[in-house]
């Protein structure tokens, strides 16, 4: 091929194929608030109006979408640690209470104080400290006479075969015998 017809073909402009995309910047956004809800990226798609691959595309395609998703992921994930946080160790915070004396509103500043959660207390520590804090649960088997369980492979398909057999067998001689002539 020439020098020349290298350098047009360089320079031709990649033909567009398929139908021009959705995308916009504003959905960057959108998708940033609902992650901040906790929606799923499942709900996410669901919300935007497009499909899963459309959305892994545009994860890839445009990086603002990417850091949208994934900031508002955290942020929502940070509040909610947060929160299992203050319940485990219990916290206090400013409240007004508003009552009515002769019609006019009296406005009375107090401490409302919340005990620490034992429940919040225990998944966070599970999942902080799995080592120390993991709720194990064991599950011991044995065979007759507390010994050893007895182990054979045989395929369940036989067993309930052999099962079905013997209750057909059973069945059978309680049945009336009919006596025949076969040739």
């Amino acid at each position: 091929m020439s020098d020349e017809k290298k350098i047009r073909f360089q320079r031709r402009a990649p033909a567009p194929f398929g139908r021009p995309t959705l995308y916009r910047e504003e959905l960057a956004t959108r998708a940033h608030n609902y992650a901040l809800l906790g929606a799923s990226d499942a709900k996410i798609v669901e919300f935007l109006g497009i499909t899963r691959p459309t959305f892994q595309l545009w994860k890839k395609v445009h990086p603002e979408f990417a850091t949208a998703l994934k900031e508002g992921k955290v942020d929502a994930d940070a509040h909610v640690a947060r929160s299992i946080y203050h319940n485990a160790r219990g916290y206090s915070h400013q409240a007004v209470k508003i009552y009515l004396n002769d019609g006019a509103p009296v406005y009375v500043p107090y401490v409302q104080h919340y005990p620490p959660s034992q429940a919040a207390a225990a998944y966070w520590l599970s999942h902080r400290q799995p080592d120390l804090w993991r709720e194990i649960k064991a599950v011991e088997m044995s065979g007759p006479g507390g010994g050893p369980i007895d182990i054979r492979v045989q395929k369940i398909e036989s067993v309930i075969i052999d099962a079905v057999c013997e209750e057909v067998i059973e069945d059978a001689a309680d049945l009336p015998r009919i006596e025949t002539d076969v040739v």
